[in-house]
Parts: structure tokens; C-alpha cells; sequence
């Protein structure tokens, strides 16, 4: 079975400020846009400075990592 995992990068601060998995990158992109609406959440508090990636996919049957960055979500600045 493959497993993705994704990361969602800070600019500001120059590194990933989460890294975990995710079912698709459809599911990926709708958990960080939630969390840019919500002023409590890290990203809702300044969405422009993030950007999610999608970037690996595990295969749990061969032991197999493969890295293949992909930009998914971009945050926008709050209107």
C-alpha cells in the first residue's frame, strides 16, 4: 500500500513547520485551507508564509521511499 506524505513549509522561518500523511493531495490541500480560515491554527494566523508540499511516497510492501516534491497548497493572505 502507498503512503504519501506531505510537509507544509514556512518561509519566514526557512524550514518545514509540519511534516506528516495524508491521503491524497486533494485531502491534503482541503486540511491546510481549513486551517487558514481558523486565526487559531499556525498558518491561520499568517497564511501568505506558508506553502504545503506533497513529498514522498512510502510503499509498505517493498520498503520503498520515493521523493517527488510537489507544490499542492499555497496559502493567500486574509482579505
Amino acid at each position: 500500500m502507498k503512503h504519501l506524505y506531505y510537509g507544509i513549509y514556512d518561509n519566514v522561518a526557512k524550514c518545514y513547520a509540519w511534516v506528516g500523511e495524508n491521503k491524497s493531495n486533494e485531502t491534503f490541500a482541503r486540511m491546510c485551507n481549513v486551517m487558514q480560515k481558523d486565526k487559531n491554527t499556525f498558518i491561520g494566523q499568517s497564511p501568505a508564509d506558508y506553502v504545503g508540499y506533497k513529498l514522498a511516497q512510502f510503499e509498505d510492501e517493498t520498503g520503498e521511499f520515493h521523493n517527488d516534491k510537489e507544490k499542492v497548497w499555497e496559502g493567500k493572505p486574509h482579505e
